[in-house]
């Protein structure tokens, strides 16, 4: 009777910590998401995210296209990263900034229902794009 009391004891034991830790991975998921539905709330980040899904950048490109300081532009990228939403990858001295290619997809499909409600047809998404194809043509980077 002993030795089934041990097993049981053993048995509840290890229930409670699977519960504990999937309580916990809960938590962290949850954490997870939260940082992501912060990162997207940001008008500026969408913007960045916007931009990033046609091609990687540089913050120097990104502060030339998007108008604003480099430190904001830096702490933007922060959130995202943080997040999980963006990804940093050396290239000689250039730091540049891209969508993971899992998210990148799902992403796709988000902004797609997004755009249905004409969100990126706004005036800031439209300099965007004009002030990323001046970029582009004028090779900005290569001028830093």
């Amino acid at each position: 009777m002993v030795l089934t009391e041990q097993v049981l004891l053993k048995e509840l034991t290890n229930e409670w910590r699977n519960f504990r830790i999937n309580k916990y991975c809960k938590v962290v998921i949850m954490r997870n998401d939260i940082k992501i539905f912060k990162a997207l709330s940001d008008p500026t980040r969408l913007r960045i995210l916007h931009l990033l899904l046609k091609r990687k950048l540089c913050v120097c490109e990104l502060v030339f296209i998007l108008k604003m300081e480099q430190s904001r532009i830096s702490h933007q990228l922060r959130v995202l990263r943080e997040a999980g939403l963006v990804e940093d990858k050396r290239d000689g001295k250039w730091i540049n900034y891209q969508i993971p290619k899992k998210t990148k997809e799902i992403f796709k499909k988000i902004l797609d229902q997004i755009s249905k409600e004409n969100f990126f047809d706004s005036a800031e998404f439209e300099e965007d794009r004009k002030n990323l194809e001046i970029c582009l043509k004028e090779n900005f980077r290569m001028k830093k």
